[in-house]
């Protein structure tokens, strides 16, 4: 989401089949609906945890659709040099580790009563 904000290309990330059944204008309403969704959660996810907005005042840059928005700071843990888009995702690539790197596992109990 942020190359695609940093791109202005947000809208790309909207499923077309979504948007087949609304009208033109409902379409632009709704790609700025979303758009404006990313660009929020873009500014709560910012590395800096000073400028994150609190859950309240996300909320109203939500609902108050005529305000101006930050732009928002990078967000924590970013790579840029190794960031890619996901358009062709292959699940497999997700359980390799990379060398000198632990993978994370996970273990799920059952309780039942006696």
């Amino acid at each position: 989401a942020w190359k695609r904000f940093q791109s202005d290309t947000v809208h790309e990330m909207i499923d077309t089949n979504m948007m087949a059944a609304y009208n033109t204008h409902d379409r632009y309403t709704v790609t700025r609906e979303a758009c404006r969704v990313v660009h929020v959660g873009l500014l709560c996810t910012q590395e800096a945890s000073a400028l994150r907005p609190s859950m309240k005042r996300a909320l109203e840059m939500l609902l108050r659709r005529d305000e101006s928005l930050a732009p928002p700071s990078h967000p924590p843990f970013m790579d840029e040099t190794r960031m890619e888009f996901n358009d062709n995702f292959d699940s497999s690539s997700c359980l390799v580790c990379p060398s000198g790197s632990s993978g994370a596992s996970i273990s799920h109990s059952s309780f039942y009563p006696r």
